[in-house]
């Protein structure tokens, strides 16, 4: 279906530049579960590595601070700076020649269908150079260009970490095998279960 391709040269930690692209399609609805299965494939990776807590504190603190908003529209959410998870990264999707030539770790996500679902499945590969660093912040790359690109991620996407946090928890560690999966689900059904209360609160509200 499509393949993501997350890239950092040897100076990330200096210029905090991501490379972020995408081969193929993928449908919008489908962007928040392809995020959900990468994060909780990179955090079961990651295992106890420091990444895995800092990782984990970004995205809770920025999630946090923003999901009384979600009912807010897109423009009160740009100008509140809310669609911003990390103020010092910097996105480039459109690499030069020059700047391509000078990559030396990259995070793939292929996406799949999963036929008995209906929803895609992931396979996740890297470059042999790795960092954990690096590693924690191509699920924040990831997930800052759905943000840019989609409406409906933003909403999502802090119901989802809130989610999958309380996940870890109560249910299963993010270092177990299952969480992988079982957290993602568990995150898109909260999220599903709010939005239908919201939506039939508004239903019956008198006019």
């Amino acid at each position: 279906m499509s393949q993501f391709h997350i890239s950092f040269t040897d100076t990330f930690e200096q210029d905090t530049t991501a490379m972020v692209n995408l081969d193929g399609e993928l449908p919008e609805h489908f962007h928040i579960w392809v995020w959900d299965l990468y994060y909780t494939s990179t955090l079961h990776a990651l295992g106890e590595d420091v990444a895995a807590r800092n990782l984990r504190d970004t995205l809770e603190g920025w999630a946090g601070t923003v999901v009384g908003n979600i009912l807010d529209d897109e423009q009160k959410f740009k100008q509140e700076g809310l669609l911003t998870i990390d103020i010092d990264l910097k996105l480039n999707t459109q690499p030069s020649a020059e700047e391509e030539a000078n990559l030396h770790e990259v995070y793939s996500i292929e996406v799949g269908n999963d036929s008995e679902s209906g929803w895609p499945d992931i396979r996740v590969s890297s470059s042999c150079k790795r960092s954990a660093n690096r590693m924690a912040y191509s699920t924040i790359a990831l997930a800052q260009f759905f943000l840019d690109k989609n409406r409906l991620f933003a909403k999502e996407l802090p119901l989802h970490i809130l989610s999958m946090r309380r996940f870890f928890e109560e249910e299963r560690p993010c270092t177990d095998d299952l969480s992988r999966v079982e957290a993602p689900l568990y995150a898109l059904n909260k999220a599903m279960k709010l939005f239908q209360d919201i939506s039939e609160s508004k239903q019956v509200m008198p006019h």
